[in-house]
């Protein structure tokens, strides 16, 4: 601003090179977060971990071993959980024969993943998820042993009385209490 004169106000002057005197106090700062973010970013141990786990998953899944491959899933699911693991663990489970855990899997997949999910892919899932469950009966387990473990083929599947049935995979099981 300058005055009648033609000379800078003194005021003006002032307050603009407090300005400047706080921004090249704050330009270091500003400098050493956005490299601490970007050193925080690159240097991530587990995303790097589950990074590596879902990729060997997935070459593993394409070699046609659905074993290794199911337990590379769930390691990079534990090291980071997020949702879009969970498909693939589903899909592994499908592979093994084992549509119990699928469902498991795809089920909390739709959960989590809610509107990040692209509707194709959720139509799909759902259509496979509808497809399994088809294949299902339910078990429908009571006892006088109140407080009693229950298993179905060895697997613990709550207490007696049960709030709900059980399902199962059509066929004969081994009930046991």
């Amino acid at each position: 601003v300058r005055g009648g004169s033609g000379e800078a106000s003194p005021v003006s002057l002032a307050s603009g090179m407090q300005r400047r005197s706080h921004a090249m106090k704050l330009a270091p700062f500003l400098v050493g977060c956005l490299l601490a973010a970007a050193r925080a970013r690159a240097a991530d141990p587990a995303r790097d971990e589950a990074r590596n786990h879902y990729d060997r998953g997935v070459k593993l899944a394409s070699q046609g071993d659905y074993r290794l491959a199911l337990d590379e899933f769930e390691g990079a699911y534990a090291a980071v959980p997020n949702f879009s693991v969970l498909y693939n663990i589903g899909q592994a489970q499908i592979a093994l024969g084992r549509p119990l855990a699928a469902v498991e899997a795809l089920s909390r997949y739709l959960e989590q993943g809610g509107a990040k999910i692209p509707e194709n892919r959720r139509r799909q899932v759902e259509k496979q998820l509808a497809e399994i469950t088809a294949l299902f009966a339910t078990l429908e387990i009571s006892t006088d042993a109140v407080g009693a473990s229950l298993t179905v083929d060895g697997r613990e599947v709550g207490t007696a009385p049960l709030a709900a049935p059980v399902r199962v995979p059509a066929g004969a099981h081994v009930v046991a209490a």
